[in-house]
């Protein structure tokens, strides 16, 4: 093989290595740059776009999830998506829909970490947002530790916790510390009630206020241990 062919088989080769080096590395970098660990080294199990997840127990859904990307860190069980929408299903098989800008699965211990523009909204309309929320799937639990904002599906009825729990197979929240309502009525006007907690049931249409309850009501205010709010016709 004389001097020529011997520089253009080596040419040919040399393209034929970098072709096959970049098809065989680009899954792997794709990955490391659009969907990069807490650690800038760090490498995701395997990640995916546009995903869908269901958790099925004993032959029911309790779980739906999808969202535009995830990344799965099996060596600690943990599964990362972004803008994701969730429903949790109750014993009736009712749902609630929850979205947030990002999730954090945690598989081992069936919970599920919400932050970011979190919103939650009941089966009845009833709406809930937070910066972050909790789901504890055994427990069918879905709670929050940061301050709380609510209402009812028709406006009438907003509510504020600095904490806040809602067992979905109950149509109840707990809202925990600094409990406020705002209501409207054409007999009184805006009526505002707060307490240390508030029991609200959906189901009854009614706010339990206990502990330091203050009422501001028609250019009235009064206070008392425990107060209870029946909005249903308001």
């Amino acid at each position: 093989m004389n001097l020529g062919a011997t520089t253009a088989f080596l040419r040919i080769f040399a393209g034929l290595v970098l072709f096959v080096s970049i098809w065989l590395l680009w899954p792997r970098e794709l990955d490391s740059s659009a969907f990069m660990m807490q650690s800038e080294n760090a490498t995701p199990d395997y990640a995916m776009t546009n995903s869908r997840y269901v958790s099925v127990r004993a032959s029911r859904v309790e779980l739906e999830s999808t969202s535009e990307r995830s990344k799965y860190d099996l060596s600690v069980g943990v599964a990362e998506s972004d803008k994701v929408i969730a429903f949790f299903y109750n014993e009736r098989d009712e749902k609630t829909k929850v979205t947030a800008d990002k999730g954090f699965f945690y598989i081992d211990k069936r919970r599920m970490h919400l932050v970011g523009n979190v919103q939650s909204e009941s089966d009845d309309g009833f709406i809930l947002k937070g910066p972050e929320a909790q789901y504890k799937m055994d427990e069918r639990l879905l709670y929050s530790q940061l301050p709380v904002e609510g209402y009812t599906a028709d406006g009438k009825l907003k509510v504020w916790g600095d904490q806040a729990e809602s067992p979905i197979d109950q149509h109840k929240v707990y809202l925990i510390g600094n409990a406020r309502s705002e209501i409207m009525d054409a007999k009184h006007g805006l009526t505002k009630i707060r307490g240390d907690r508030a029991d609200l049931d959906r189901d009854k249409q009614k706010v339990n206020f206990q502990h330091n309850v203050e009422v501001d009501q028609d250019k009235t205010f009064s206070t008392a241990t425990f107060g209870e709010l029946l909005y249903a016709g308001k």
